[in-house]
């Protein structure tokens, strides 16, 4: 029959698709039956086009197989890259690349790749309750897989962290002999040269910038933990990791820090830039991820001691934390690492006294401004050593510089000094 002809089939069709009933004053519609709806989406196939084929689904492989040399719609390449429609046929990864191959198919989208890819490994069982088995090995039948398409599953939203839970699964309860999931697969490729590694871990950290939901972030999270990357590795890759500090989801954070700690006592960590980044993830991270953190700037501070006053300053932050765990945490690191004297840590842990509970205040009794009163009282008491021998006294006083009273002791040590050697102040040799 002509198009014009066939087209007029389509009202019967959609008629057919329904099974109408009526009792007790209640009208009522049903899906057909599954062999029903397979004859009706091949009569769809041949007389719909692209916007009115919602029966795609029920149109299998081996029917479409025996359909497309009959009938080969334009519409077709277009219809199976359209990621949007919930009416697309139901044809997995092998089954559109056999297409491919047959010419019917002109390419397949990225986006669709990924949509199918996660299901390669996945036998089906035709018993009803039977389970599902899985085999790895599917993703090296073909070279553009692995090669091409595998990197997909990085770029598009996917069921692959669906798909990797069953197939672990099948591995617990004994379905499977090895686990077959993809993660696993993927691992072992990046260790035989199947895959290059370093683009695979690059890959993985790259999808913590694209707007995937949480459970696929979380999955890629897991999924770098699986490729156990080297301290080599870990250290070439800092600035990736580091950039994901400004993720939403909190388990790639996670994640991030407790790679960044294993490299922490190395050489070639770049603890500066660390210190300086992990100043955005006190306010919203949760209790884990700070202690991380804690436990990072221990090992910092350990390799470097010039970076205690830094550390220091950082995790105040925790004082703004309504916990006294974390508090007492953050005070006991600078009762450790901290320097009494400093003007600077004074006034920053002055600044978040009123957040302190009082038992941190008790930690942080000697890092308290000393009064000026009690400072003149100190420089005066020094004064009266002076009787006793003022050998490296001067050297004293001016440790207390920054006060007028200081100047003004100075002063004086200066007349004193004069009068007992018998030379003018100003003829003094300082």
């Amino acid at each position: 029959l002509p198009m014009k002809e066939r087209r007029k089939l389509l009202p019967v069709i959609r008629d057919l698709q329904w099974i109408k009933s009526k009792f007790a004053g209640f009208s009522s519609e049903t899906t057909c039956s599954a062999a029903r709806a397979h004859f009706l989406s091949a009569v769809q196939f041949v007389c719909a086009n692209k916007r009115e084929m919602d029966m795609a689904y029920h149109v299998k492989f081996d029917m479409l197989c025996k359909l497309l040399p009959l009938y080969n719609p334009t519409w077709m390449t277009d219809f199976i890259n359209d990621d949007k429609t919930w009416f697309n046929f139901d044809l997995n990864y092998e089954e559109l690349m056999q297409l491919m191959d047959m010419g019917y198919l002109k390419e397949i989208a990225p986006s669709r790749i990924a949509h199918v890819l996660p299901w390669i490994t996945r036998i089906r069982n035709k018993e009803p309750k039977g389970n599902d088995t899985f085999n790895s090995e599917l993703l090296l039948k073909r070279d553009i897989t692995l090669k091409e398409h595998i990197w997909t599953i990085f770029e598009y939203e996917s069921s692959i962290g669906y798909q990797d839970n069953c197939a672990k699964e099948a591995y617990k309860k004994g379905v499977t002999a090895r686990d077959e999931s993809i993660s696993a697969a993927l691992y072992r490729f990046s260790l035989d040269g199947h895959l290059d590694r370093e683009r695979l871990l690059k890959a993985t950290l790259a999808t913590f910038h694209r707007s995937f939901k949480k459970d696929m972030a979380g999955w890629f999270a897991g999924f770098f933990e699986t490729l156990q990357p080297t301290t080599g590795e870990l250290l070439s890759l800092q600035e990736e990791m580091m950039q994901i500090f400004t993720s939403s989801y909190t388990k790639p954070v996670n994640v991030m820090l407790q790679q960044l700690k294993n490299i922490a006592s190395e050489e070639g960590f770049r603890y500066q830039e660390f210190i300086e980044r992990a100043t955005t993830l006190f306010f919203s991270s949760p209790k884990n991820s700070l202690l991380t953190i804690y436990a990072l700037f221990e090992k910092i501070v350990a390799q470097h001691p010039e970076m205690k006053e830094p550390c220091c300053i950082t995790l105040c932050q925790l004082f703004l934390k309504k916990d006294e765990s974390l508090q007492k945490k953050a005070a006991n690191f600078i009762s450790k690492y901290g320097d009494a004297s400093s003007s600077n840590l004074q006034e920053t842990l002055q600044s978040y006294q009123p957040e302190m509970f009082q038992s941190v205040h008790a930690i942080l009794s000697s890092f308290k401004p000393q009064p000026a009163e009690d400072r003149q009282d100190q420089v005066f008491l020094h004064l009266l050593d002076f009787a006793e021998g003022c050998d490296g006294f001067a050297d004293r006083v001016v440790a207390h510089d920054g006060d007028a009273v200081v100047g003004a002791a100075y002063a004086v040590v200066e007349v004193l000094f004069a009068a007992q050697v018998g030379a003018p102040v100003g003829e003094i040799d300082r």
